[in-house]
């Protein structure tokens, strides 16, 4: 006779119920309900990063004793039998207390006087506490509280299921001021299935010296926080609870599997737990729906219409849901303070609004400013479209380096003549496993640019803030290198200071110019849903350019697909073109991969440094795994594929605007 699973409240519970209590019910349900995250343990571990973090927090205690992954009883039994020595270093020990079940990352104990170090692959200014407090208001910054909240979760079980201990708590942080002093740090860690095809991460080789005294690691003690959590009393739907009285609760339904209500927010566009058409079809659950349908008595045909979640840039979502104003036919101009029409680059305001007169109206056609024309008369001929891939590591993988350093290992160029000719003209990509890419990578750009002086084009601040960066490394390493200062003069003509560079040159007589900045000035189509990132632009001006659905009915210049055709009609509209693309990953879900490309990209705010997509956890994969040289050769050739459409759809989005203002 087999026994149910415990129903135990887990610290990863825990994290999900803060983000929103009604998640506890839906979670672990995957054969119910529909659920956004992936399917594939060893991708998720890739796209994510940080997963060798853990693996280097282990090796900063050479004699810790590791508890594998084993189910509740056993690694119980196995916690126990160590903690009865006096003074132990243990990996994941677990723990219970009152229906709540813990592993521990690292936990070192003296006697009585415990440490509880829980390690998260997040990048910190050293070990002081100070820096997890808002500077001009009271409590914890947004962004720290989850971890340490986190943290202190772990403490109230270990302090519950021994009160004789003196448990001290730490978050184990990435120390974004040390560097590393070797080379090839990273690949003391590599990434590989177990047998049950989950990832695990293999220490290849002990750390020397010099890497233990690094502080690329750095514990940071919690006490303080651990005061103002204990007593704020804040939690749960209304703020009705303390932090205590909270996990209690929490840990009462979870084991109940009693669902807690919780009143929508502008947090729930991000819901995982959002089914798709195709997934409600195929008879899996929404959990988004079900709360929807209780908060709002809406039916199955209401989620057809557009909600104020897709209300472009606005901090007004949570009020409109509490005012029971869930779609866009419930909004009206006095909410965008009533914005004019009065032509040029469009207002915030006036963007938002424009977005909703529209679906108020039924009126699905773009819109694109005449002004820009005037704008596109100052770019010379010929253009230029680049398009960065890169990555920004936990661990420095090169000497000097300092964690998440931006590395950049990949880039795709399409120019356009003054005629409207077009060429894929050249490409970048690192070929060598553990190499230090970024100043080849600038040379390489260089001999790309320098031959006229025509407009770079880039989508976006990633370019810009890479460049930046490498700027900077240069200039540390301005000795080592014969053409350092020639570079550096090269990323300065093309690029402007921000943030710590600010004042340092002034912009460049070649400034690349941003079309994602293009984009939210003098263009909107009704089929971008309030996104401005390319992946939704592309489609979005395909669908409604008949220059575009004319001129790729045919191949174009390549260098890396032969006789590919753009265009392919299914169910009354051109299919987005990164949808045609080939699978980069091999084996993994169709899910996994479409999580993949839609957060393959840039964001709507900002750098995309961080940001997990295809090309990032490909080129992850080729450097943190093991794996055949014909393996990294077909992801070699996907990248530089991923890649070029990249560039190739900045050039259709000029191609179209060019096009509709030519009368003008």
């Amino acid at each position: 006779m087999t026994h149910p699973k415990p129903r135990y409240l887990t610290k990863s519970r825990f994290k999900l119920a803060n983000e929103c209590p009604a998640k506890l019910f839906y979670t672990a349900k995957k054969e119910v309900y529909a659920d956004k995250s992936f399917d594939d343990d060893f991708l998720a571990a890739l796209a994510e990063g940080g997963f060798q973090v853990g693996e280097l927090a282990k090796a900063m205690y050479p004699s810790g004793h590791d508890i594998e992954d084993l189910d509740y009883e056993t690694s119980l039994r196995k916690t126990a039998e160590l903690l009865e020595q006096e003074n132990v270093v243990i990996f994941e020990p677990a723990f219970l207390f009152e229906g709540l079940f813990v592993r521990v990352d690292v936990l070192v104990k003296e006697g009585n006087s415990v440490q509880l170090l829980e390690v998260k692959a997040k990048s910190c200014s050293g070990a002081d506490e100070s820096q997890f407090f808002n500077k001009r208001k009271p409590g914890i910054a947004g962004k720290w509280l989850p971890y340490v909240e986190d943290a202190i979760f772990q403490h109230h079980v270990l302090s519950g299921a021994h009160p004789e201990w003196d448990v001290r708590p730490y978050l184990m942080l990435i120390n974004k001021e040390a560097t590393s002093p070797t080379n090839g740090l990273h690949q003391k860690f590599l990434l590989q299935r177990d047998k049950k095809g989950y990832s695990k991460c293999i220490q290849t080789a002990p750390l020397n010296k010099a890497e233990l005294e690094s502080g690329v690691l750095v514990a940071v003690p919690l006490d303080h926080c651990l005061e103002v959590v204990r007593d704020q009393s804040n939690y749960g739907p209304g703020g009705a609870w303390d932090f205590h009285g909270w996990i209690a609760h929490l840990a009462k339904k979870y084991q109940k599997d009693e669902r807690i209500w919780a009143a929508p927010t502008s947090n729930c566009g991000k819901c995982q737990f959002q089914a798709s058409k195709e997934e409600l079809s195929g008879g899996k659950r929404s959990g988004f729906h079900e709360c929807w349908k209780k908060a709002f008595d809406l039916k199955d045909a209401d989620f057809g219409k557009p909600t104020v979640l897709e209300v472009w840039l606005t901090q007004k979502k949570t009020t409109w849901l509490q005012e029971q104003r869930v779609f866009l036919e419930d909004l009206c101009a006095e909410d965008f303070d009533d914005p004019v029409n009065l032509g040029g680059a469009m207002e915030s305001k006036e963007r938002q609004w424009l977005q909703v007169h529209k679906s108020q109206q039924g009126d699905e056609s773009p819109e694109l400013r005449r002004e820009l024309k005037d704008e596109m008369a100052s770019w010379e001929y010929p253009l230029h479209f680049i398009d960065f891939e890169t990555m920004s590591p936990a661990i420095p993988m090169h000497a000097g380096c300092r964690p998440y350093e931006v590395l950049a290992f990949q880039f795709s160029h399409h120019v356009v003549e003054e005629d409207g000719s077009l060429r894929h003209v050249g490409e970048y990509i690192e070929p060598t496993r553990g190499a230090f890419p970024n100043f080849d990578f600038v040379r390489a750009l260089k001999k790309e640019l320098e031959n006229d002086n025509g407009t770079i084009f880039r989508y976006a601040d990633h370019e810009n803030t890479v460049l930046c960066g490498i700027r900077r490394q240069l200039k540390r390493q301005r000795h080592d290198h014969a053409d350092a200062e020639e570079l550096i003069a090269f990323i300065e003509s093309i690029t402007h200071p921000t943030g710590r560079d600010a004042g340092e040159w002034d912009a460049g007589p070649r400034d690349m110019v941003d079309l994602l900045a293009i984009v939210k000035k003098y263009y909107f189509d009704p089929r971008m849903k309030g996104s401005n990132s390319i992946k939704q632009v592309l489609p979005a001006v395909l669908n409604s350019s008949e220059f575009l659905q004319q001129k790729y009915q045919h191949p174009v210049d390549s260098l890396n697909f032969t006789d590919q055709v753009w265009l392919k009609h299914e169910y009354g509209e051109f299919v987005d073109p990164y949808h045609l693309l080939p699978t980069m990953f091999e084996g993994f879900s169709a899910k996994d991969r479409a999580l993949l490309l839609s957060n393959d990209g840039e964001q709507e705010h900002g750098s995309s440094l961080n940001n997990g997509g295809a090309a990032m956890t490909a080129f992850a994969r080729m450097q943190f795994t093991e794996m055949t040289e014909k393996e990294r050769e077909h992801l070699r050739a996907m990248l530089l594929k991923y890649c070029e459409l990249d560039t190739l759809a900045m050039v259709m989005i000029y191609e179209a605007w060019r096009d509709w203002l030519a009368p003008f």
